[in-house]
């Protein structure tokens, strides 16, 4: 059961993510934090010491900076937003992970990539990684536009 609540969770932070990424609506990051701490909150006890204490550091300087003055809330605000991005973002790199996991075309490859001595493995393997990061920047390149263009619409705003 917690498991389909956790999953419910990721599913409402992409979702929120994506919808505050296109659309630049402003109140998408209300249910996407709620997801996200309620993630946390189910997954507390399998995640790792080191990420643990990191988010009480975290949690413990998203109390005290406002309160002291060094931080707005508006800055926190902005630190959710980044933080809905980067569960966007692990939560697309899973889903290309199971994909590939499941397809018969990506075993085939890997079955003829074994079969090969090891100079042409290595050719193919680095050929292959070439081409696939200049796939995966290109799509950063309209993911940063999109970003820059949000950031001079804000900017604009408050000038």
């Amino acid at each position: 059961m917690l498991i389909h609540a956790a999953t419910a969770c990721l599913a409402t932070i992409a979702i929120t993510s994506a919808l505050t990424l296109l659309t630049g609506v402003e109140w998408a990051w209300i249910p996407g934090a709620v997801a996200y701490f309620l993630f946390v909150a189910l997954e507390w006890r399998r995640m790792a010491r080191a990420a643990r204490v990191l988010l009480a550091i975290v949690a413990v300087l998203a109390v005290v900076l406002p309160l002291t003055g060094r931080a707005s809330l508006e800055v926190l605000h902005e630190a959710m937003d980044r933080a809905l991005y980067l569960g966007l973002f692990v939560i697309g790199m899973g889903w290309i992970q199971a994909t590939a996991g499941s397809s018969p075309l990506i075993h085939d490859c890997g079955r003829f990539l074994l079969r090969q001595s090891p100079g042409r493995r290595y050719a193919v393997l680095t050929s292959g990684g070439a081409l696939l990061g200049l796939l995966l920047s290109v799509g950063t390149v309209g993911l940063l536009g999109t970003m820059i263009l949000r950031s001079v619409k804000d900017s604009a705003r408050v000038s």
